[in-house]
């Protein structure tokens, strides 16, 4: 992973996608605030603060009471207030119903976990600022632009436009990118997504990033170290579920047939074979054919602890019954 530096921001993650496949980098920005002595910034990079030894979702587990672990007797509704960022000129058209598809695609992901997401409106914003300027500059723009346009009362979907040169030519070599979106791993200060206006209807991408914004590593992640296919490092290694296979990443994904959505002939050192979930939400990998998207059960009880946290709670729009 790549490490960038963002000013005035806290110590946090942000994920983002690229072309071809959905990701994320790592950012560690810089901040005034000290780690060490504000007692309610407890999501921190790994092992950056000293207090704390392990990812942020471990954190969750040693904050949460056991009994709100695996409790989906009630239906959390999050508020998502979409801000449409229109540029002067080539502006892409976002209507109603592109934005109730998009809601009814996060509550389909989001059901087994009780997590539930209601639309409570859509501003269009003029002379918005594109995707492009807001990466920029690692990510110089984005702390002004969240404080300016943010809703402190709803998760906030930034959709914005990007300039469509995804390729470049150096050297005779020609190589692509695009960012799909971005947002932080559980942080107080930026409750939002960042989306490019294509990809709004993605059938991942959205799910993806909220995945990442209640609590979620990627599958393939390899911070602490190369997960093993054994298993028994999946607390501590990967994305410290265990639920999820060890996942060697996209740089494999040669390896994948996808129609059968499984890899095939790439092992460990040990000749152990890797078998990753292609299809979750939380993977680089291409859409399979015969699979749905899916997050696990581990990931679903991740999410549903994170959304009942105190970082996330204050959103919450209603409860009910089951």
């Amino acid at each position: 992973m790549s490490r960038f530096s963002i000013s005035m921001a806290s110590y946090a993650f942000i994920a983002f996608t690229l072309l071809m496949y959905i990701g994320c980098k790592s950012i560690t920005p810089q901040t005034q605030l000290d780690c060490n002595e504000k007692e309610d910034i407890f999501y921190c990079a790994d092992t950056m603060c000293a207090k704390i030894y392990h990812g942020h979702i471990d954190t969750i587990y040693q904050q949460m009471p056991p009994d709100m672990y695996y409790d989906m007797e009630q239906t959390i509704t999050f508020p998502v207030l979409f801000k449409v960022h229109d540029q002067p000129s080539n502006a892409r058209e976002i209507n109603i119903k592109d934005v109730e598809r998009a809601i009814e695609i996060l509550n389909y992901a989001y059901k087994p976990a009780a997590i539930q997401f209601d639309l409570l409106g859509i501003e269009h914003i003029s002379n918005g600022k594109s995707l492009q300027q807001i990466t920029e500059n690692s990510y110089a723009a984005y702390p002004e632009f969240s404080r300016k346009y943010d809703d402190d009362k709803a998760i906030t979907i930034h959709l914005l436009d990007d300039n469509g040169e995804y390729c470049e030519e150096v050297n005779n070599i020609v190589s692509c990118r695009r960012v799909h979106g971005f947002t932080y791993i559980l942080n107080y200060q930026y409750p939002n997504i960042v989306l490019s206006k294509p990809d709004l209807l993605n059938e991942k991408v959205l799910p993806h990033e909220m995945g990442h914004f209640f609590g979620l590593y990627h599958t393939h992640r390899s911070v602490e170290g190369k997960e093993s296919i054994m298993r028994e490092d999946c607390e501590t290694f990967g994305d410290h579920i265990c639920s999820t296979p060890a996942d060697p990443g996209p740089l494999y994904g040669v390896y994948v047939d996808y129609t059968r959505c499984e890899m095939i002939g790439y092992t460990d050192e040990n000749g152990y074979e890797y078998k990753p979930m292609i299809n979750n939400y939380m993977s680089y990998y291409y859409p399979c054919y015969r699979k749905a998207f899916a997050f696990t059960e581990e990931q679903y009880i991740v999410m549903r602890t994170a959304a009942l946290s105190g970082i996330r709670n204050y959103l919450i729009l209603e409860a009910k019954d089951n």
